[in-house]
């Protein structure tokens, strides 16, 4: 018997390094890869694994990179011996797996992507481990988008649906399909930008109301879905218009950008009746619901340098002081549902958004203002060696509009009059590598 290996860049094909474990559901597991170098650009690997329990599972992947393409295809196939659950929510004797991701350049302007997996049962990853790169939380993606990108828009169409990975999460919204189009106007008449952009989504989903139950028969526990209720338990289309003006003003030592925007968006919604039922007896209930808010910014800045060095290395220091203000009234969106929004989390970047929730659902109220200084080191050659950043939001009103069921009262980070330190920090070793870190206080 011998062993050969490459020392240098070069792939050949050949096992992997194996591994193995145990556990209480698999019994003792084995895994031993083998990789396929088939070309310079497509390539395979095989990983076969037996489990004591459960018998052999075969997965695979093939990767391809074309002039115009890349992406990779994966499956897994057990038949599974292990006979613990027999349950009536979809289990299966016969576990498998498929995926697609796949990016494409149609030509200059027009991008297709793929990203499609589906799995036999929601109890797939909770039994199984994959080797294919896949995020298994809660849910798996099956998506299809097209993009086309002009001179000055870009326009794209998506649908995408979910499948549950889990019993235990809520089923979470299809869109299918999504249209947006985003851009600015051509032309910019006393240095004034306009822009715009604009959303046309349907979302659906199908709820599981009632239990899941054991091999017996009996039932076992309730899908999580079977506690959603009132505007919950809508379907819905929701039409967003958002244009925008602004001046940008730019200087080499400075800049000044005022803006006044308009968030317009629609709602045509479907409740079902026991929807309708957990809504307040004495509230006639729309399903056309609307909402129009106005936005008003400034975003200014000053930019100063000098010559220094750092760790021996000679380097051009900036500081970059900013000052932000925003102004957005309060709006009741009581009466919306939520598809995809969620309140984003705090961190530096959050200093300077425009909504500090994430989606089209809710629209923030603020009047703030945010103070930050960014102070860089550039290198002769122009590589950015490190940043480091810390800024502070200061509050003139208590942010009213919250996600459902959260009183703005409850929360002293909705009435505090200044938002935490916030701090950021990045290094980079080189072209590849890249440290960076946040913090708040």
């Amino acid at each position: 018997p011998y062993i050969y290996f490459p020392i240098d860049d070069r792939r050949q094909s050949g096992f992997l390094p194996p591994s193995f474990g145990s556990s209480g559901s698999n019994g003792l597991t084995l895994q031993t890869p083998y990789y396929f170098n088939l070309a310079p650009n497509f390539d395979a690997t095989l990983y076969p694994t037996y489990m004591a329990k459960r018998g052999l599972l075969l997965e695979g992947e093939y990767r391809y990179l074309t002039r115009n393409s890349e992406g990779q295809v994966g499956a897994a196939y057990l038949d599974d011996q292990e006979d613990e659950r027999k349950l009536q929510s979809g289990y299966k004797d016969q576990r498998w797996m498929y995926s697609w991701q796949h990016k494409q350049g149609l030509n200059d302007r027009l991008l297709a992507e793929v990203d499609y997996t589906d799995i036999s049962d929601p109890y797939y990853f909770q039994d199984l481990k994959t080797d294919l790169g896949i995020g298994t939380s809660s849910y798996v993606d099956q998506r299809g988008t097209l993009t086309w990108r002009g001179d000055s828009y870009t326009a794209r169409l998506n649908a995408h649906a979910y499948e549950l990975a889990t019993i235990t999460d809520v089923t979470p919204y299809d869109r299918l399909p999504q249209i947006t189009l985003d851009g600015k106007l051509p032309f910019e008449p006393g240095g004034l930008n306009f822009t715009y952009g604009t959303e046309l989504v349907r979302f659906d989903r199908d709820l599981r109301d009632g239990f899941y139950f054991d091999k017996n028969g009996n039932p076992e526990g309730r899908w999580n879905d079977f506690n959603i209720q009132g505007l919950a338990r809508a379907n819905g289309t929701r039409m967003h218009v958002e244009p925008g003006v602004s001046l940008p003003l730019d200087w080499s030592w400075g800049f000044v950008k005022p803006q006044i925007k308009y968030l317009q968006t629609n709602y045509d919604l479907d409740i079902d009746q026991r929807g309708k039922q957990t809504l307040l007896a004495d509230e006639q209930y729309s399903s056309s619901q609307n909402r129009g808010v106005g936005m008003f910014s400034v975003d200014s800045g000053l930019y100063f340098d000098r010559d220094t060095s750092l760790f021996g290395r000679e380097a051009r220091q900036t500081l970059e002081p900013r000052l932000f203000y925003l102004y957005v009234p309060e709006e009741d969106q009581t009466d919306i549902p939520v598809f995809d929004s969620s309140e984003s989390t705090f961190n530096y970047s959050s200093l300077w958004r425009e909504n500090r929730f994430s989606g089209k659902d809710r629209i923030g109220d603020e009047n703030k203002i945010s103070l930050g200084v960014t102070s860089r080191w550039i290198e002769p050659n122009g590589f950015e060696r490190q940043r480091f950043s810390i800024g502070q939001a200061f509050y003139f009103e208590d942010r009213k509009v919250q996600m459902p069921g959260i009183d703005y009262r409850t929360r002293d980070e909705a009435q505090s009059s200044v938002s935490p330190y916030a701090l950021e920090y990045m290094y980079r070793y080189n072209q590849d590598w890249r440290f960076t870190s946040d913090f708040n206080w």
